[in-house]
């Protein structure tokens, strides 16, 4: 299984804007404005800035677009994007990044286990 919380501190948005190859109409501190990747709305070619609804902001690693709704972090966008279940979308942006697939250890169920015995114990 994907570490999937692993993943999203290893890849940032400005890796998948670039892998998307979403080149920003303009920019403002961090936040990156222009069409959306999603919906396209805003891609007609006009420049002015009330037109684009979509929003990348690069230090808070999340994307929004005012036209279609969506929203959420780097992986979301890109797999909306690419429209892609979320493990094939995840394994294909690692493999564009050439970032190793964080891989979940089976831990977790031990761990959850030893909690259950621990609290049995002590009661």
């Amino acid at each position: 299984m994907i570490d999937f919380v692993e993943l999203k501190k290893q890849i940032t948005m400005r890796d998948v804007l670039s892998a998307l190859t979403w080149r920003p109409q303009y920019t403002i501190a961090d936040e990156h404005r222009g069409y959306c990747p999603i919906c396209e709305a805003g891609k007609s070619g006009r420049r002015q800035k009330q037109k684009f609804g979509f929003g990348a902001n690069v230090a808070k690693q999340v994307f929004n677009c005012n036209r279609c709704g969506s929203h959420g972090n780097a992986l979301d966008l890109y797999l909306r994007v690419q429209g892609q279940p979320i493990y094939q979308a995840a394994k294909e942006l690692c493999e564009r990044l050439r970032v190793p697939v964080p891989v979940l250890e089976r831990q977790f169920g031990k761990r959850l286990c030893d909690r259950i015995v621990s609290t049995r114990t002590h009661e």
